[in-house]
């Protein structure tokens, strides 16, 4: 039967026909699909069948969309079936749908329109109804049913629209609603308000009073919240409590609060709303009313107060006519009461953030902790161990310099946050990124490790060297105190010792390799290649180790001589030529070989100074007496504190990295506590040096310093070329400076100062512009003789005690990490029985000079303390000859 006969012969479907919606049992979904009879279970009802010449139904579009208009709220009362989904027709696919319409309706062929106006053939799946037995595809106990569908007349179906969850709520009597709204929270209450137009009626209007305030008391009582101030409602109180959005522009997370003005702001709008305090000109009455009848909050940069509410103010008080101090009193009081208000506001604000943090600090170490249990359990214990060590800094465990680069665990992205994590996020996500973090950490960790267990062996031989250094042959043959003699620093940086530091145990393949009688030859024969056992514990006993040791420290000492010949210019200033090592220790021990500390105000320069003179502080140091230790000879420059010594850095300091090369008690004479040397200056810093390898980056060569030497050395008939250090120290003479008297020469009448050979060139390059044209006259001996005699005598005409020469050292703590400076013979016999524990006898006896102390050589000699003013008598023209014709020290002497 057709379409036609059978809506004719059915009046029930031809008075519904206009719905939209297709009957219960109606199953065809457009002309090309046959029709599908209803099963004998299936309730009657009329069925429509579309058959291929149906006629194409001509509807306009305004027809369309008025039926569709009609039947939208037209429901399927009569049956159980849900209601099959509408098309929707919008600005995008209106045209096509309408042409397909008008085309016979081409629209229920199964295509759906998109919004985009392209046809999809999603289907939407629906619940088989019993005893349907056709050839729609099925899948699952579903019946695929295609969307778009038409009906007879050619209407398009429009789904129906579902009800929202709240629906029902508006149609239950007003006091249940209300007793609903009771238990909610003041959050809930805004979030509802928003929902629907009838839910928010119901919400603000004013028979809800009850019901915020309610609410608000709850809160009141449960989480101390401040009470609603009187002269705002309820509603925008809890909006300015519980919701963190800007009031001007709408901006999320605004967590500030301005309690004195009543308002959330974000910065941006903050600049534009509000007037700092110190816009106000107090000279005027106007605006001394305005910064006390409106309120200000305190916030960056001062108080500040709302521009609306001062412009307010002003308007009001300029539109008054009556009594304005009754309006300014009243206008204070109210603002005094927004104060107290507003501190309440702020502490209970302080009070929430501190829960706040303790929440999401709980939260944050319970992520922490799990994803440290997982990490664990992937086998990354012990790259935690040394992030822990990292991040404590411990002591013993890290090496210096300590990796700052490296991110700590707890700074990592994914554990800073404060949000649990659940096994799917943490196998979805986080497991890869924390994984190939581990990975990395790694590489990091195997380095320390490595550099830890060279450090151990670093101070294991040291203890071995300081033992084998203090034995009887040993310092016989390096003098302490006389030859070059290298630092626990020099040692381990040379080669010989880096092989055995660097030694590692062979590994299984090594050792199966050369197992058998190949592995003594190759000890043996092979110094480079890695030996079998450990040589540190036996170095000292192997003669092959000791004499590498001794070749290492000649070529050291070797070295060390170039480097200084290195820095002085003898051939471009003297014309000197180098040779064998007797003429390079000869140039450099020359007098006119003068070297000067760049760092003379650093602490290691003072400690040096000091450790020469104990009276010297540090304000002494920074101004008249600085130039008195500038100037340096050698070899009073291997003991200078700027070429062996230097600074701890932090790292070093905060994991003890090397400790001994520590030298905490270097500069502090007898005692074991250095704050009890009276330095004048914090002493702490003593504690922060160590020792490095002799370095002369810190040494320059003084031309000026040497050209004065050169003058003195001719004004006293020495030759340049031929007289040492040590030949002036020992001849010891007197000159005074004829630029200081302007030319005149002795004559017995004029007075002059009397300098040393050593102060006159501290003289010269403190004193005087030019130094080089500096002039000097040696005095005569009987001359000498008085000024020395003045020199000694002139502390006990001033009753000044002279302190005694500190040219000793400990020979049992020396090179050590406890190493102790100068000292005088009575401070180092009572350092020795106090430190080391040595009893009168054993203090006192004649070998104890040798065996547990010995005399410092390398050191300038003590300069007079103060300089005469003496007359002296003239002297005959020419220079004078040396009384004794004194021999440089050979190369020997020094070099070992």
């Amino acid at each position: 039967m057709s379409t036609q006969s059978q809506s004719n012969s059915e009046g029930d479907f031809n008075s519904s026909s206009s719905s939209p919606f297709p009957s219960s049992n109606e199953s065809a979904v457009g002309p090309d699909t046959p029709a599908v009879e209803s099963s004998s279970d299936a309730p009657s009802g009329p069925v429509t069948t579309v058959s291929e010449t149906t006629p194409p139904v001509s509807l306009s579009h305004s027809d369309v969309v008025s039926q569709n208009a009609q039947n939208l709220d037209r429901t399927d009362a009569d049956t159980d079936e849900p209601p099959k989904k509408k098309l929707k027709i919008t600005a995008c696919n209106g045209r096509e749908a309408l042409q397909r319409v008008r085309m016979g309706g081409s629209t229920a062929s199964g295509s759906r329109l998109s919004r985009s106006g392209k046809s999809n053939t999603s289907a939407r799946r629906v619940k088989k109804e019993d005893g349907d037995d056709n050839g729609d595809k099925k899948k699952g106990g579903e019946k695929v049913v295609k969307e778009g569908v038409t009906d007879a007349s050619g209407r398009v179906a429009k789904p129906r629209r579902r009800m929202g969850k709240l629906a029902g709520l508006v149609d239950l009597p007003l006091d249940v609603i209300y007793e609903i709204f009771s238990h909610l929270t003041p959050q809930d209450l805004l979030h509802l308000s928003r929902t629907t137009k009838d839910i928010r009626r119901r919400i603000l209007s004013k028979n809800a009073v009850g019901v915020w305030k309610r609410v608000l008391e709850v809160q009141e009582e449960e989480n101390e919240v401040p009470p609603c101030p009187g002269d705002m409602s309820p509603p925008a109180w809890a909006s300015l409590v519980y919701e963190a959005y800007c009031h001007n522009c709408k901006t999320k997370n605004v967590r500030s609060v301005e309690w004195m003005l009543r308002t959330r702001l974000c910065d941006k709008c903050a600049k534009v709303l509000l007037m700092n305090e110190d816009q106000l000109d107090l000279e005027k009455k106007i605006d001394k009313l305005i910064r006390v009848c409106v309120p200000f909050q305190f916030r960056k940069m001062g108080k500040w107060c709302l521009i609306s509410a001062k412009n307010a103010f002003v308007k009001e008080l300029e539109a008054m006519e009556g009594d304005r101090d009754a309006f300014v009193e009243q206008r204070k009081q109210e603002v005094k009461e927004l104060r107290k208000h507003a501190s309440l506001c702020a502490r209970w604000t302080a009070k929430q953030e501190k829960i706040r943090r303790v929440e999401l600090n709980k939260v944050h170490l319970d992520r922490k902790d799990f994803i440290m249990e997982k990490l664990k359990e992937l086998g990354f214990e012990q790259e935690f161990e040394f992030l822990f060590a990292l991040e404590n800094m411990t002591p013993g465990k890290l090496a210096a310099p300590i990796p700052h680069s490296v991110l700590r665990f707890n700074w990592h992205p994914e554990i800073k946050i404060s949000k649990p994590l659940s096994e799917r996020v943490w196998n979805n996500r986080v497991k890869a990124v924390m994984v190939k973090y581990m990975e990395g950490i790694r590489p990091h960790r195997e380095a320390n490790d490595r550099s830890l267990q060279k450090a151990e062996r670093r101070r294991q031989f040291a203890e071995k060297w300081l033992q084998w250094r203090t034995s009887p042959e040993i310092v016989k043959r390096y003098r302490p105190g006389v030859s070059l003699s290298p630092s626990i620093a020099d040692v381990l940086e040379m080669s010989c010792v880096e092989e055995v530091i660097d030694w590692t145990p062979p590994t299984e393949e090594e050792k199966e390799e050369w197992d058998g009688p190949f592995r003594s030859i190759a000890d043996t024969f092979y110094s480079n290649w890695r030996p079998s056992e450990d040589p540190l514990p036996t170095f000292f006993e192997d003669k092959n180790k000791l004499q590498a040791l001794r070749s290492s420290i000649g070529s050291w000492q070797l070295g060390l001589v170039t480097k200084f010949l290195e820095i002085s210019p003898f051939d471009d200033l003297f014309g000197l030529y180098r040779m064998n090592i007797d003429t390079q220790v000869h140039c450099i021990s020359l007098a006119i070989c003068v070297f000067e500390c760049k760092h003379t105000y650093s602490d290691r320069h003072f400690y040096f100074a000091h450790a020469h003179d104990p009276d010297l502080r540090m304000e002494q140091f920074y101004s008249d007496k600085k130039n008195r230790h500038t100037c340096l000879w050698f070899p009073d420059i291997l003991e200078h504190g700027c070429a062996r010594f230097g600074k701890q850095t932090y790292d070093e300091k905060k994991v003890r990295w090397d400790e001994h090369l520590f030298t905490p008690h270097i500069f502090s004479g007898p005692d074991l506590t250095p704050s009890q040397q009276p330095t004048g200056y914090a002493v702490h810093e003593r504690r922060k040096l160590k020792r490095t390898p002799f370095n002369l980056e810190s040494m320059m060569f003084s031309k000026a310093a040497s050209m004065v030497v050169k003058n003195i050395l001719t004004a006293c008939g020495f030759h340049w070329a031929d007289t040492t250090t040590s030949m002036m120290d020992k001849e010891n003479p007197r000159v005074v400076c004829l630029k200081c008297s302007f030319g005149n020469r002795c004559d017995g009448e004029r007075s002059f100062k009397v300098y040393t050979w050593r102060n006159a060139v501290n003289h010269a390059l403190a004193a005087h512009l030019d130094p080089r044209s500096v002039q000097w006259e040696r005095i005569s001996d009987e001359d000498e003789k008085t000024v020395k005699r003045r020199e000694w005598l002139e502390h006990l005409i001033r009753d000044v005690e002279v302190p005694s020469r500190r040219d000793v050292k400990c020979l049992l703590c020396w090179g050590g990490k406890d190493e102790h400076g100068l000292m005088t013979e009575d401070e180092m016999k009572e350092h020795l029985k106090t430190i080391h524990g040595k009893t009168d006898e054993q203090v006192n006896a004649a070998e104890a000079k040798g065996t547990l102390w010995f005399e410092e050589q390398n050191i300038p000699p003590q300069q007079p303390r103060f300089v005469i003013t003496h007359k002296p008598r003239a002297i005959p023209e020419g220079p004078q000859v040396p009384k004794t014709k004194q021999t440089f020290t050979r190369g020997k002497d020094w070099i070992c």
